[in-house]
Formats: structure tokens, C-alpha cells, sequence
């Protein structure tokens, strides 16, 4: 605000209202992550560049212009990072330029990850006739973690009591992987929470691609 920023203060004296879209902001960051929608992110990130805040794109960028552009001095390039809530086939559209560069971290790549996320996302739309999310996804493989571990707690239980069976699950659950699940591989980790490696989307052009 220019109570608190002299040299913003100063730019609006000289050049009125409309000095909020020539003002070359200083950036105290390089990444900035928006927890929302793909279509709500879309016009936050479009603002963006309205107020002069420059986000890393495919392109490389070019020094000098951005100096000049920003009034002789360099400015800090943001790189834009997006959640679950980003992975849409049509962010690259709704965002345009602002979104190029952007990167989302997902734990479910879809059609662009493995073939064990491929043949769920083609069995969920096939018996749906919707492109499953990343809940969906997430459900499925919690289902089939759980199934794995029954499986291995049926085959070591010696008598049929519930109790036995009940602590025979517990010590599988404890220690249960799933190694090629929708989302990719995971497991139980000694904290007793989920362990596993996100998937990294980037937009390039229309397109979303994964980061190897």
C-alpha cells in the first residue's frame, strides 16, 4: 500500500491512478502457490502481469527488455506453482499466457501418468462417463492398499478370531505398499502416515505435460 511502500507512493503522485498498472513492484519472493481452482486461479494469475509482476514462463526471458520494461532495474521472475485443484485440460486456455510455465503438483497424473493411472482413468470413465479427480484416485488406491494388506493378514492368521484377525491387519496395514497403484507407488512409512512421490504437470501451450 502506499502508506507503507515510499517508492509506490511516489509512482502514484507522478502518474495518478493509472501508475498501479506502469509501478514495477518489488517481489520479496520467486514462487508463489495459489490453493484454489483451475478456473479461479486462472483470473488470479491473469492480474498478475496487469501489476507488473513477472512470472516465469517456457520462454526464456530476456534481460534487457524486462529492464527496461521495469525502469532500469531487474525484476524478480515468480514462478506460479498450483495444486489438485489446477489439473484441468483447460487451465492453459482460461489462463493463457499468464498460466505458461505454471507447474501443478498432483498426486495423480491421469492419462499422463503410468498404465496403472491410464487403465483407471479408461475403466472410471467408461462405467462413469466422467474423468475421475484426484479423490477418486486416492480412494482407489487406499481400497486397494487395504485389500492387499486383508490378503496378507488372511494368509498369516493362524485361527479364525476376530481379535487375531483384527491385530493380524494392523501389522500388515503397518507396513503395506502398493507399488503401482493410480497415483503411482506408495507405503506405510514408520510415522504410520502415506508415503509417496506427487507427479509435476507444467503447461506448455494448450497443453498440460508431465515433468519428468
Amino acid at each position: 500500500m502506499p502508506a507503507e511502500n515510499p517508492r509506490l507512493a511516489a509512482h502514484l503522485a507522478r502518474h495518478g491512478k493509472a501508475g498501479w498498472t506502469t509501478f514495477s513492484p518489488d517481489i520479496p519472493y520467486t514462487l508463489l502457490y495459489l490453493p484454489d481452482r483451475y478456473d479461479r486461479a486462472a483470473i488470479v494469475a491473469a492480474f498478475l502481469p496487469y501489476y507488473n509482476v513477472e512470472l516465469r514462463t517456457t520462454d526464456n526471458p530476456d534481460p534487457e527488455r524486462l529492464a527496461r520494461k521495469h525502469g532500469g532495474h531487474m525484476p524478480q521472475i515468480v514462478q506460479l506453482v498450483g495444486g489438485a485443484g489446477w489439473h484441468h485440460p483447460t487451465l492453459p486456455v482460461r489462463g493463457g499466457p499468464a498460466v505458461q510455465g505454471a507447474l501443478i503438483v498432483d498426486d495423480f497424473a491421469g492419462e499422463l501418468g503410468g498404465e496403472p493411472a491410464q487403465q483407471f482413468t479408461a475403466a472410471f470413465h467408461e462405467r462413469t462417463h466422467r474423468t475421475p479427480t484426484t479423490a477418486a484416485a486416492q480412494a482407489f488406491d487406499a481400497a486397494a492398499l487395504i485389500a492387499a494388506a486383508r490378503a496378507e493378514a488372511v494368509t498369516g492368521t493362524v485361527t479364525g478370531a476376530p481379535a487375531h484377525a483384527r491385530r493380524a491387519l494392523r501389522a500388515a496395514l503397518a507396513h503395506a505398499k502398493l507399488a503401482d497403484g493410480a497415483c503411482g507407488a506408495a507405503a506405510i512409512g514408520a510415522d504410520g502416515e502415506l508415503a509417496r512421490v506427487p507427479s509435476v504437470l507444467e503447461v506448455q501451450g494448450d497443453d498440460l505435460v508431465l515433468v519428468p
